[in-house]
């Protein structure tokens, strides 16, 4: 059986045990933040453990490049999807919904959006 809540932990402490009545007042000090003391404290204890100093973040260079490879995935697929478009028929004029009456609206509304900004 699945848990309801997939993303929520409880714990059970003792508060006969040194250690966790530290836990408790450590805890208890933190009001509305304790899972984000929680998560600081797992965080660090992992890295220590690992022998590292720091949490190891990506840097502008690292972001940027996973950036490229993101757009130059979604250019590479807007080519497949325009080489697939130029082999489909083009469809029948009285087909399109796209009456002068809709068009015209949709640039007011995005005439009325540049205006704006």
């Amino acid at each position: 059986m699945a848990k309801e809540h997939e993303y929520r932990i409880s714990l059970t402490l003792n508060k006969n045990d040194p250690l966790h009545r530290t836990a408790i007042t450590a805890l208890e000090a933190q009001g509305r933040r304790k899972t984000q003391f929680v998560v600081n404290a797992i965080t660090r204890y992992i890295m220590e453990a690992n022998g590292r100093e720091e949490l190891i973040m990506p840097d502008r260079a690292c972001i940027e490049e996973i950036c490229r490879e993101v757009c130059q995935s979604i250019l590479q697929q807007n080519q497949v999807l325009a080489q697939i478009q130029a082999h489909i028929p083009p469809e029948d004029e009285n087909d399109t919904c796209e009456t002068d009456e809709n068009l015209e609206f949709v640039t007011d509304v995005l005439n009325s959006f540049r205006k704006q900004s």
